[in-house]
């Protein structure tokens, strides 16, 4: 909030002081200042507020620092008008005016706390215009504006705890202390004195206050404020969120689910409370997602927050609401090691200063040892200074926008976090290169290690500038386990049967020996069992559907290492195009929450398979429509029991030189009597063109609206490889055309 708007706010709030005797004021003239000052608050008029000044002092006589005589309430009725006349003009020459009469008027008369009260706005205007900060009254001399404006609405409430105008107006002081540490402790003790006032009920306060308490270590505090303050009238789902919080870092997971879910059903309800969802969610949103977030109705906050989080958990694999629990235990991690010890306003030079890499000048120790503690030590252990502002206000070094994003990194090196994905690893340099910490980039990744020509370094440098982009707006929640077991696994949708709404998924999957582990049936035989858990998501539009089963497979004697268990399952699938997720994993493996940098094991065994855009045909449908294409090889040990005959499956996708794929496919949507050309082609997966693809065409004459058609295709004269296999109808008269494909993998002779 801005620093003109202050004052008009914290008097139409005031209430708790009207009409109570302050130290050295009598009620009279605590009445007589006060109803100057909410005229002052509401007038716009600057030419008024100049006559009105001149009723209280004459232009010759301006206030000075030591004044000749005991200040009365008429100096102090000028220092509340020229104030404003400042606020309004945005001239510090204005602004100095009235901080020589309030500065005045504290020193001849401490204890009058409407004269520390004018004092602290009078420093939070000239906070704004930048001006150098001259010593004075709780001033001392290096001390920037807005420091000495927190430290005068202290006095103030030091001297009157009911002294509500200064009880609202610290925190609005506290939230704008930029550049340096920010001074919580000593604005807990005093608003801790207004807790048997009426001033320590108003909602501002009582907010306020569970923040400190929070922030300052006495965390036990937070959630009874804020139930106060909810209590009070205050913005339902600011409070809300806040007990979330809390309830989330007590490691009660239900609570917080509850909270965040009510605050989510208000969030639309209010300004406040949109703007505090919409920063807990920005951390992991990307930009696209925040602009449809700021363009939603107010009806449709809820459903957007709902299926936010809903769809990083479908995603992932996890269950639902394990994203916005990990989610807060990354923030409570970042809250207490990421934080940055000296804040800046965004866009000031200063800021730009502190959390970029300067490349020319001489060595700058100052500014060295500012980064240590922005930054942490060299063992990268956190910020030495942990303090913590109002929410809004939060400002987080630039680890802690990476760790809210994608959690704990794989590895550390000097100022590099890396996160291992495959082709996309990541690498980034989260602190800045003068922080002096061992080691660099090439200690994670050799290929960066020498130096190379320029065009290569240009190459390189532009891979990191795409890693930190990528790392900045996308997130992730791995499902992870200590040993993966790397199923070969395959999604088929399929049509449903006659009647029903949707359609079906057939999964096959196939495990290796090596990596799964065998339980015992007898002590004495050699017969075991392999207990398997699968669990399926699938997510289309927002809405989630989950399956969940456990299956034990008996075997006379545990399998060799180069050996595969597999197995298939059958489900029910809504018709239309969905992202499904397969998590595979072994029972009774269970891992535990490891703390700080350690990844976050889910299980012992296991892995998550991700399938994208998995196209359910619907049970019946007017239109041509076909299904994905099941290949099969006979001998495999797997047969899936169709509505027309049992259909071999191939669970390792696998086939040797010269070899015949049976080939499975369901058609709806015919017209019987129609005659319709069917295309098979085989060609290189990688290719785009393959001249030596292989077509095999043929026309058959439809018989009834849905048919399952069964073929074998002959894989003679393919090399090793992986191939299309693309499957195509349409009318041979004319019409539209469907087609699907999947990928095989062709062996050299002799393979399995």
């Amino acid at each position: 909030m801005r620093a003109r708007a202050v004052l008009g706010v914290v008097v139409a709030c005031a209430t708790g002081s009207a009409g109570r005797s302050l130290p050295a004021q009598d009620p009279a003239t605590r009445a007589d200042v006060r109803q100057l000052v909410e005229q002052v608050a509401r007038s716009t008029d600057r030419h008024a507020l100049e006559r009105l000044a001149r009723e209280y002092r004459p232009p010759a006589t301006a206030c000075t620092l030591l004044p000749a005589r005991p200040a009365t309430a008429t100096d102090l009725k000028y220092g509340f008008a020229v104030e404003r006349i400042g606020e309004l003009t945005r001239k510090t020459s204005d602004l100095l005016r009235a901080l020589d009469c309030f500065s005045g008027f504290a020193t001849s008369r401490p204890d009058w706390p409407m004269a520390w009260q004018g004092l602290g706005l009078t420093r939070l205007a000239l906070t704004r215009t930048g001006a150098i900060a001259r010593p004075g009254p709780l001033q001392p001399t290096g001390a920037i504006y807005v420091q000495g404006a927190v430290a005068a609405f202290i006095r103030a409430l030091e001297l009157d705890p009911d002294y509500a105008d200064a009880a609202l107006a610290l925190p609005l002081a506290v939230a704008s202390t930029y550049r340096v540490p920010i001074p919580l402790m000593a604005a807990r003790e005093a608003l801790r004195l207004t807790a048997p006032t009426p001033a320590g009920g108003l909602p501002a306060v009582l907010l306020a206050r569970g923040y400190y308490e929070r922030d300052t270590g006495s965390r036990d505090s937070t959630a009874v404020l804020l139930r106060r303050y909810l209590a009070a009238g205050g913005d339902s789902a600011v409070a809300y969120l806040g007990l979330a919080r809390e309830s989330f870092a007590a490691g009660d997971r239900a609570a917080g689910s509850d909270y965040y879910a009510a605050g989510r059903e208000r969030a639309g309800r209010s300004a406040a409370g949109r703007s505090a969802y919409r920063e807990n969610i920005s951390w992991v949103a990307s930009p696209a997602e925040l602009a449809a977030f700021d363009s939603l109705p107010a009806v449709g906050v809820d459903s957007a927050l709902r299926q936010f989080w809903a769809r990083r958990d479908a995603e992932s694999g996890h269950a639902d609401g394990a994203r916005l629990a990990e989610h807060f235990r990354r923030y409570e991690y970042a809250a207490a090691n990421f934080l940055a010890a000296v804040r800046y306003p965004p866009g000031t030079p200063q800021r730009e200063f502190l959390t970029s890499e300067v490349e020319t000048g001489p060595p700058d120790t100052t500014t060295t040892a500012a980064l240590d503690r922005l930054y942490g030590d060299v063992a990268g252990a956190g910020s030495l200074l942990n303090t913590q502002p109002l929410d809004v206000s939060v400002e987080f070094d630039p680890r802690a926008a990476v760790y809210l994003r994608l959690g704990p990194p794989d590895n550390r090196f000097g100022r590099y976090w890396a996160y291992y994905r495959g082709s996309g690893n990541m690498y980034l340099p989260v602190v800045p290169r003068n922080a002096q910490l061992f080691g660099d980039l090439c200690d994670l990744d050799l290929t960066y290690c020498a130096a190379g020509s320029a065009t290569r370094r240009q190459r390189q440098n532009e891979e990191l500038d795409a890693m930190w982009r990528r790392a900045h707006t996308s997130d992730e929640y791995l499902v992870r386990y200590r040993r993966p077991l790397q199923p070969v696994l395959q999604v088929y949708a399929l049509h449903g049967a006659a009647g029903s709404p949707g359609g079906r998924m057939l999964i096959v999957f196939a495990v290796k020996g090596s990596r799964i582990s065998p339980r015992k049936l007898d002590s004495a035989g050699t017969r075991v069992a392999y207990d398997l858990h699968l669990h399926v998501v699938s997510m289309m539009n927002g809405s989630r559907v989950d399956h969940d089963t456990t299956r034990s497979f008996v075997s006379p004697r545990p399998l060799h290492d180069d050996e595969y268990l597999s197995g298939q399952l059958e489900l029910p699938a809504r018709a239309g195009r969905q992202n499904v997720r397969v998590v595979l994993d072994q029972p009774g493996t269970t891992g535990s929450r490891a703390a700080g940098y350690s990844p976050e094991l889910a299980g012992e065994r296991g892995s998550v398979v991700r399938m994208d855009g998995l196209a359910v045909p619907p049970a019946a449908d007017d239109t041509l429509t076909l299904s994905d294409i099941v290949l099969g090889r006979e001998g495999q040990g797997e047969t899936w029991r169709s509505p027309t005959g049992p259909v071999p499956l191939n669970p390792l996708n696998l086939y040797p030189v010269g070899g015949d794929a049976p080939v499975y496919y369901e058609v709806s949507g015919l017209v019987p009597g129609t005659e319709y050309r069917t295309r098979v082609t085989l060609r290189r997966a990688a290719a785009g063109t393959d001249p030596h693809a292989v077509t095999i065409g043929f026309r058959e004459t439809a018989i009834s609206r849905g048919q399952a058609v069964r073929r074998t295709v002959s894989l003679a004269g393919l090399a090793p490889g992986s191939y299309l296999v693309t499957v195509s109808i349409e009318p041979s008269d004319g019409g539209p055309r469907v087609e699907r494909g999947s990928t095989i993998n062709v062996a050299a002779a002799g393979g399995n």
